[in-house]
């Protein structure tokens, strides 16, 4: 076994615009880690992805 652990980042958007059927947008990120990190570093790291998504 190794000693490392994964997390998946997820992120679905639904676009409505004009459409009569709304577009669904889904993003995932597997991210990989071999030490332990703090919550902040966990949140720092999602925004990121969230923002890679084009959320914000």
């Amino acid at each position: 076994m190794g000693s490392g652990f994964q997390i998946v980042f997820y992120v679905a958007l639904i676009d409505y615009f004009s459409l009569r059927k709304p577009m669904l947008t889904i993003h995932v990120k597997e991210q990989s880690f071999t030490s332990i990190f703090s919550v902040a570093d966990l949140e720092s790291m999602y925004n990121e992805f969230y923002q890679e998504a084009g959320v914000l």
